[in-house]
């Protein structure tokens, strides 16, 4: 029996909005630093070339650009993009959000209901 493809938006459990800013990610023997420029209730995606393992469980810092500290929160790597010179797509890490304090939660539930939803071509997944 044939599935009909799922669209981006029902593949996700959370929608994504746009946030533009620097992520710090840190375990328990490297700092590293990438960008990212979409978040969502669940977690976010990091542009970088430094990849970790699926599974990968970081600390990461990133802020809201709402006047108050940084987010800190674990991160859980579930997925990874590998660089592809076919693809304009960059690589990078998408990061569940892991045991994210209350406060913390209501920020970036209080961020994404007021940011622009990301929207995709078809083509693009």
């Amino acid at each position: 029996m044939a599935h009909a493809a799922l669209s981006p938006d029902e593949r996700r459990a959370h929608v994504r909005k746009v946030l533009k800013t620097s992520v710090g990610m840190v375990t328990e023997s490297n700092f590293y630093s990438g960008f990212t420029n979409d978040i969502s209730e669940g977690g976010l995606f990091v542009a970088t070339y430094n990849l970790m393992d699926v599974g990968t469980v970081v600390q990461l810092e990133f802020d809201l650009s709402d006047g108050r500290p940084p987010i800190e929160v674990q991160g859980e790597v579930r997925w990874i993009r590998e660089h592809n010179e076919y693809s304009d797509a960059g690589p990078g890490m998408g990061l569940r959000f892991v045991d994210l304090a209350p406060e913390a939660h209501a920020r970036i539930v209080a961020f994404v209901s007021q940011r622009d939803t990301l929207f995709f071509d078809d083509d693009d997944f």
